[in-house]
């Protein structure tokens, strides 16, 4: 019976240790997609109030002002996944939104920065 307690017990800090994690993860995640949008931001304000183009946001000269806001080259992926945020700009670059590649492995439905609406996230 103490054995079965002790596993029991191991479960649940082990589930308790896994929703820390998760939390870390989207935490760092929003943490990267708001240091690229601000990038974009002073990008836009450089750039006669135009947002980088998709190619633009995947050159060096972007990466560089992801570096001023405090971001880095890590801060182009999302922890949880390992895979690249997804920028999207409409054609005549004045809105972006960057998203999550895979929203429901943090149990959501959406999750994604807009530059009209700002953070969104819902389950």
């Amino acid at each position: 019976m103490k054995g079965l307690k002790l596993l029991v017990a191991g479960l649940v800090v082990l589930g308790l240790l896994a929703g820390v994690a998760l939390a870390s993860d989207l935490s760092n995640c929003r943490d990267n997609m708001l240091y690229l949008a601000n990038a974009a931001e002073i990008w836009a304000n450089a750039h006669h109030n135009k947002y980088p183009t998709t190619q633009e946001f995947l050159g060096k000269d972007f990466a560089k002002y992801v570096k001023i806001v405090g971001g880095n080259d890590n801060s182009f992926y999302c922890p949880m996944t390992g895979q690249g945020l997804r920028y999207e700009v409409r054609s005549d670059l004045k809105y972006f939104c960057i998203k999550s590649p895979n929203p429901e492995k943090f149990g959501l439905r959406n999750f994604y920065f807009s530059s009209l609406n700002g953070m969104i996230q819902s389950k």
